[in-house]
């Protein structure tokens, strides 16, 4: 099977479902530790996962009540709930993709576009972790 590629439309997607994720300030703050395109060879499909205390502390469907507000309001044209993935910090899913992950590298490097990844499997937003 082919390995579908991540167009640029759903990066910036993701990139406006952050920023509407980071406009809230407390109590309706939702932080954000890493936030990454990752393609899943199992289910042969790119996945937007967020890692985030929320899900810890306050269950997996309360985030994803969020991430649902919070992509009405991103106005985007390509993603979906189906598309992402939420994890919290202590989520043994989160311990695998960390070491699948390793260290990206950062967005930018003196103004020029650099990839994230020394390979093609994810495309990092931030890893505050």
């Amino acid at each position: 099977m082919y390995k579908t590629m991540l167009v640029n439309q759903q990066i910036d997607d993701g990139r406006k479902l952050l920023e509407q994720l980071d406009a809230h300030s407390y109590p309706r703050r939702f932080p954000v530790s890493a936030a990454l395109w990752y393609y899943w060879p199992e289910a042969e499909r790119w996945r937007l996962v967020i890692v985030s205390p929320i899900a810890d502390r306050k269950g997996p469907d309360y985030g994803y009540s969020r991430i649902q507000e919070a992509l009405g309001k991103a106005k985007t044209t390509s993603l979906s709930l189906d598309d992402i993935t939420l994890i919290g910090m202590r989520d043994p899913e989160f311990i695998e993709l960390k070491i699948a992950v390793g260290t990206p590298w950062p967005e930018s490097l003196e103004g020029r576009a650099r990839p994230l990844r020394p390979f093609e499997d994810s495309y990092v937003y931030r890893w505050a972790l």
